[in-house]
């Protein structure tokens, strides 16, 4: 996926690039005793993600571009992490900052974890229930459209998309 640029002063240290990840479920094919990810993704122990890191962005908008072009290029359907951000993040560097596909575009500001969208082309009607988004102590702060993550903490925060 690709990386923004933090402009939420209230994180708290500075986030300024954000580490890319693209997504990709892994198809487990009938019968098969084992699965692996396409060339240069990697998997995540215990579920059936893949994620590559494709390096940092100064932009919301940059991050999702960079995570469609890597995929169109290869013929895979690539995207930013979203709701599955919970189980990819503990098996990331601590110094890991991403910028998620959830977001509230298209609809009202949402100050809960209920009802956030989320990137996968694949489901568009899908809104988070609830255990997708683990705040951090105050958040969200407010009337802003998207979600980053701080591995760090294991928490989310809203932020503007620039």
């Amino acid at each position: 996926m690709i990386s923004m640029a933090n402009t939420d002063a209230s994180l708290p240290y500075n986030h300024d690039l954000f580490e890319s990840l693209i997504l990709q479920k892994r198809i487990k094919a009938a019968l098969s005793t084992c699965s692996s990810c396409p060339p240069n993704y990697s998997p995540i122990r215990h579920t059936d993600l893949c994620v590559v890191n494709l390096g940092q962005t100064d932009s919301f908008c940059s991050a999702a571009q960079r995570c469609a072009e890597f995929g169109a290029a290869r013929g895979h359907v690539a995207f930013l992490v979203g709701r599955n951000a919970r189980q990819i993040m503990p098996h990331l560097p601590v110094s890991t900052n991403l910028w998620l596909g959830l977001n509230v575009f298209l609809t009202a500001p949402n100050p809960s974890t209920v009802g956030w969208r989320d990137v996968d082309p694949r489901t568009p009607q899908y809104t988070t229930v609830g255990s997708e988004i683990q705040w951090h102590s105050g958040e969200p702060g407010g009337g802003v459209p998207i979600v980053i993550s701080d591995c760090r903490s294991k928490a989310m925060y809203d932020c503007t998309p620039t």
